[in-house]
């Protein structure tokens, strides 16, 4: 109805500003737009909302020859945000929504919007991916498989539990978490998974009943479809945790544009004041989730405050307490660190990473005792060989700190060994062979070093007084 107005416009142009400014203040997105580590769900998103922006021009009336331009910049981007990251292989059924749901003439079967062969060359650009990964990895699915004792039933079913975990993350975005702890349902008949699925299942009735709204449906199958990768549970998130908020990023636009059209819809048929309450509500609303984005950006600011804040709102967690030690013990708060890693051993008491860090941390305070003991666990506990090889480095030079040569050259020994190679290593070798007279061998270390890391002002000090050890003089 083209005379409605709402927020004082017309119900495109409300609708349109609704959905964005929802989009642009909704406090989810920080942890895609904030840190630079992900950077790849911004590059995603511009190549995911070019392939079907370009689509949808594509296959509207006009020149044909332009039609077919854009269509082949469309799947050129398609292909650009496949190899940015798989789960952009989501805009295969998204466009297959589009053609299924706005497509058509009224009365006319949707079934017949459906255009399969213009599909094609998006699967061929999926299976060039999917070639290309299984080279790089060996195989489709990577090596560690999250929660691999559940059987294919029950990872469908904790799939409603997910999605609805993430649906309430969108409706009511309190509590935001770097890590979204998640215990698995086994049966239908635990209330958790009972009412996920139930809830789910009504969702997707009223929506069906909502049909003849046709881009209600298709913002909803937009919100769904594009999340979809994020719901296979074997293959996302760290351990212990499916969930991430960068997931939501372009699944949002969808509940942006369907909460949106909700409002316009509802504001076009209320009377004078409930009108002024509406729009109200929804300036109040927008304001509340601009405080909570500015909120959480303030969280996001460094690993520190970030860890902190995830550690107050998680416990029990391994994962959480190893990442907070890790950012206070890199703040200089070795105290904050040392409990930490104790707390992540509480937890997990044959955790070797979390004695490697013990033992780091308490070297750095310069209590080698305490750190021999810890990297000595360390090494006993560990299977990871960079979590070995480390461990052997730390040691090394606690063993050199305690005047320990031997001990000290023979841990040095056993990380090169794993293929550890940094400039702390040929250091600490460096001193073992000047307090043992060999200063050509220390030289050449210490020239190791300073090869590793140029910068390394500890290394060009050894080096100098080594070089005046042999009388040489180094024209490097």
């Amino acid at each position: 109805s083209g005379s409605v107005e709402a927020f004082g416009a017309g119900p495109r142009t409300a609708a349109a500003f609704a959905a964005a400014l929802i989009f642009a203040l909704h406090p989810v997105h920080v942890e895609a737009v904030a840190p630079a580590s992900v950077i790849a769900e911004l590059a995603l998103a511009l190549f995911y909302l070019a392939a079907f922006y370009l689509y949808v021009l594509s296959s509207r009336g006009g020149s044909e020859k332009k039609g077919t331009v854009l269509y082949v910049l469309s799947i050129a981007t398609f292909t650009a945000a496949v190899f940015t990251k798989e789960t952009s292989l989501s805009l295969i059924a998204v466009l297959a929504a589009y053609d299924l749901i706005m497509r058509g003439a009224p009365g006319q079967r949707r079934l017949m919007g459906l255009k399969p062969l213009r599909y094609l060359p998006y699967a061929a650009a999926a299976v060039l991916y999917l070639a290309v990964r299984h080279h790089a990895l060996g195989g489709m699915i990577a090596p560690f498989k999250q929660y691999a004792y559940l059987s294919p039933a029950q990872y469908l079913l904790n799939v409603f539990p997910v999605l609805l975990g993430y649906g309430r993350l969108l409706v009511w975005p309190a509590g935001l978490n770097a890590f979204h702890s998640f215990e698995p349902v086994y049966s239908i008949t635990e209330p958790k998974a009972f009412a996920s699925v139930a809830f789910v299942s009504a969702a997707v009735a009223a929506l069906l009943l909502l049909r003849s709204k046709r881009l209600l449906l298709f913002s909803a199958a937009w919100a769904a479809l594009s999340l979809a990768p994020a719901l296979y549970l074997p293959g996302v998130g760290a351990r212990g945790a499916v969930m991430a908020e960068r997931y939501l990023y372009i699944p949002s636009l969808g509940f942006a544009v369907f909460v949106s059209l909700l409002l316009c819809f509802a504001y076009a048929r209320l009377p004078g004041r409930a009108k002024a309450a509406l729009a109200g509500a929804f300036f109040l609303a927008a304001a509340s989730l601009a405080y909570l984005t500015v909120e959480r950006n303030a969280v996001w600011r460094d690993d520190y405050s970030l860890w902190k804040d995830t550690v107050q709102k998680t416990s029990g967690n391994e994962t959480v307490y190893l990442n907070y030690g890790s950012a206070a013990a890199k703040r200089g708060r070795s105290k904050e660190a040392i409990d930490a890693f104790k707390r992540a051993l509480g937890v997990n008491p044959s955790s070797a990473a979390a004695y490697l860090n013990l033992g780091s941390t308490y070297y750095e305070q310069r209590d080698f005792d305490r750190a021999v003991r810890s990297l000595t666990m360390a090494l006993a506990l560990a299977r990871d060989k960079a979590i070995m090889s480390k461990a052997h480095e730390s040691l090394g030079s606690a063993y050199l700190a305690m005047g320990m040569l031997d001990m000290a050259g023979r841990e040095y020994g056993e990380a090169l060994g794993l293929g550890r190679r940094t400039d702390n290593i040929f250091i600490g070798l460096g001193i073992i062979y000047a307090e043992r007279g060999m200063p050509e061998r220390a030289v050449e270390s210490f020239r190791e070093a300073l090869a590793i890391n140029p910068e390394n002002r500890n290394a060009r000090a050894n080096l100098d007084r080594a070089l005046r050890l042999t009388g040489a003089r180094d024209r490097d």
